[in-house]
């Protein structure tokens, strides 16, 4: 059975600094294609407009595009990518933090879609096929229009709990995770969150993060506490969650643990996220310390290690149609 391992990364602002728009991060981009080139992983680089546009991240990023290193995507942080109403010095339109695209007038949602579109393909050289939603607000008008712009996946979507409220500046997203696969698949026109039957389907391709099936202490209360306390103890189970070496709760061992057992199923497909700012010190609050960056860090080259050890092919995320058509 033949087996796929997709790395697809946030690259986005600091995360500490997102009304100042400074992509310090960036430059940990190095350590992650050295780390890459080690265990022979494809990653791609779902990019905002900060990225797409600033010298420092163009020049990071295309050095690895332009040798086939990396894939870059696109990525829409509503607050961060033109047309604006009212930006600051920095070119953010401070109302839109923590907005999602979602909830944007017609007009502005296609204006601000099509303009990183375009600033990718002018200052890379590249057309996108690949997409993920800022804050995971994805919706129906999305993926028409990325249909209509020729993506071919999108992956904005998890069966993990964590994304059932989507949380805009005006609007919440409530989504039903229960229907999602843990695999890729075509979406029905109805919903994106449904996986389509018959003449239903789009012809974009869903691919969502995976998930990490909970154990039976997802839903207590305290549940933090009480895990901190058993992994002490060597306890080694988690709660449902996207594949991402983020959580901080979660010891380097019981990662490891968690990672064998999802190559050791029956899972095909596996789609492991993270944001670039994790990947560096101060930057995200799951790297805001040493030994938390450092921890990062060693999760994500276990997941590389473990998914070399596992016989998992590494793809770009546009890919993932192509060996689709295997199943």
């Amino acid at each position: 059975m033949n087996k796929y391992f997709i790395t697809t990364i946030d690259t986005e602002a600091d995360w500490f600094s997102f009304r100042e728009n400074r992509v310090t991060n960036i430059f940990s981009v190095h350590y992650l294609q050295e780390l890459c080139a080690t265990y022979n992983i494809k990653p791609t680089y779902l990019i905002t407009y900060e990225m797409a546009t600033k010298n420092e991240s163009v020049s990071v990023l295309k050095k690895y595009s332009d040798r086939n290193l990396c894939e870059i995507g696109h990525h829409l942080h509503v607050w961060s990518t033109p047309p604006f109403v009212n930006a600051n010095e920095f070119g953010v339109e401070e109302s839109l933090i923590e907005g999602i695209q979602a909830e944007l007038p017609d007009e502005l949602f296609s204006e601000k879609m099509l303009t990183l579109h375009k600033v990718i393909e002018k200052n890379f050289g590249i057309t996108p096929r690949s997409h993920r939603a800022g804050k995971w607000g994805v919706d129906n008008r999305t993926l028409s229009w990325l249909e209509e712009y020729n993506y071919i996946a999108d992956s904005s979507l998890s069966p993990a709990n964590i994304l059932k409220k989507i949380k805009g500046v005006k609007k919440t997203l409530l989504r039903d995770t229960s229907q999602i696969p843990n695999i890729p698949y075509h979406p029905a026109m109805s919903n994106p969150s449904i996986k389509a039957e018959n003449n239903n389907a789009r012809k974009l391709l869903e691919v969502p993060v995976t998930e990490v099936k909970g154990d039976f202490l997802k839903n207590l209360r305290g549940v933090s506490l009480i895990r901190s306390l058993l992994y002490r103890c060597g306890y080694k189970g988690v709660g449902s969650m996207m594949f991402r070496p983020s959580d901080i709760r979660i010891p380097l061992n019981v990662f490891e643990h968690i990672t064998r057992k999802l190559f050791e199923s029956q899972i095909k497909w596996v789609n492991f996220m993270f944001h670039s700012n994790e990947l560096c010190l101060g930057t995200s609050p799951y790297s805001k310390r040493q030994s938390l960056n450092e921890q990062v860090r060693a999760k994500i080259e276990c997941a590389f290690k473990l998914a070399r050890e596992y016989n998992f092919k590494s793809i770009f995320l546009k890919e993932t149609n192509q060996f689709f058509s295997e199943d």
